[in-house]
């Protein structure tokens, strides 16, 4: 495979019509079945790929026969810059869990990848159903799902595991090359840093989890905390916003109820963690110290995030609560016994206050 790669095919065979990305990856496996060829390899060009690629992934044709699928590592190459890779998936709901640390220089399997450079193996084609790579587009919630991650479900289906090579990466073209550095810059200077350290404990310790106030599109960090183990309750003011969570499997309990009057309503006598995400801007400064004790009261250790300085927002979708009342500072949150940081400048609609307090 090695050798035919190197040396090139005959050109009708890399005569391939211009068309979606999903259309050219099937026939790009279909010329694959109709050759004597015994692997497919897919460089994306948007992407700057090793020059020795094809023996960077071709060498687990010899030393790992088992692997019959394994890309490359890519990252996004909009914030916050992730790895296209996933160590698993909530199949039910379609949420993906994201290779936040990946390991260095392993091969190890994943559920979902970016198919930028990939070596397929031919039984591949051979055993799962045509076709293999297709859109999965939602006319009523208006989401696509890329050719990629159907790819990838359709392999598996067939019995196929997946797999990333770690040991190197095809930096992706935006206006300059996105790659591991800009990954690892931006997420040091993200909540993510405080988020995920020992500090905290949120996801390096992970134990019962209240998460206070979520709306359909709007409940960060659950990928996160689901993929560490976390037990999750949630609990929201906004009856339509509960309702819509009622089915969401990733939470044990969904309490209608509102943080500045819990009254004993939860169905935990105590958290490890109450975690109040964008939620404080949505209180007045009278309102603050009583919702925050509320949570001390309910959990071990709190931890909440809002926008740093002024962030202005009215309703949202109907909901009197997402106005924001308080644009915070940090010394408001110092001033009641927290450990603060910031990030970004204030007045900016990317920049937050994270804050936590252990002892509760």
């Amino acid at each position: 495979m090695i050798a035919i790669a190197q040396r090139g095919l005959h050109k009708q065979w890399l005569r391939v019509p211009q068309h979606r990305t999903d259309v050219v990856r099937n026939f790009g496996g279909r010329l694959l079945l109709e050759s004597d060829c015994t692997h497919l390899l897919m460089l994306d060009m948007d992407h700057r790929h090793p020059a020795d690629i094809v023996r960077l992934l071709g060498r687990h044709v010899q030393h790992r026969p088992h692997i019959k699928i394994v890309a490359g590592l890519a990252y996004r190459r909009a914030e916050p810059y992730e790895p296209m890779a996933f160590w698993r998936a909530d199949e039910e709901s379609g949420v993906m869990l994201n290779m936040v640390t990946p390991p260095e220089n392993a091969v190890v399997q994943v559920e979902y990848v970016a198919t930028c450079s990939m070596l397929i193996a031919r039984e591949v084609f051979e055993r799962t159903p045509w076709p293999w790579f297709s859109y999965d587009y939602n006319k009523e919630t208006q989401t696509s799902r890329s050719e990629d991650i159907i790819f990838c479900e359709n392999v598996r289906r067939a019995g196929f595991d997946i797999w990333v090579d770690t040991t190197f990466s095809s930096p992706h073209l935006t206006e300059r090359w996105i790659d591991q550095n800009d990954y690892k810059a931006y997420m040091a200077t993200s909540p993510y840093s405080v988020i995920s350290s020992e500090e905290v404990g949120l996801l390096s310790n992970p134990g019962s989890v209240l998460y206070v106030g979520a709306r359909p599109g709007g409940i960060a960090w659950i990928p996160e905390l689901v993929a560490v183990g976390a037990e999750i309750d949630l609990l929201e003011v906004y009856p339509p916003n509960a309702e819509s969570f009622a089915d969401d499997h990733r939470l044990a309990h969904v309490i209608l109820g509102d943080v500045r009057n819990v009254n004993g309503e939860l169905p935990r006598e105590h958290y490890d963690y109450a975690l109040w995400w964008h939620g404080p801007e949505h209180v007045t400064q009278a309102e603050l110290a009583g919702a925050l004790s509320n949570l001390e009261q309910a959990a071990e250790t709190v931890v909440i995030g809002c926008p740093y300085g002024v962030y202005e927002q009215g309703e949202f979708g109907g909901n009197p609560n997402e106005i924001h009342q308080t644009h915070w500072q940090p010394e408001a949150f110092e001033a009641l016994g927290y450990a603060v940081r910031t990030f970004g400048e204030p007045d900016q609609e990317t920049s937050h206050i994270v804050a936590w307090k252990h002892g509760g």
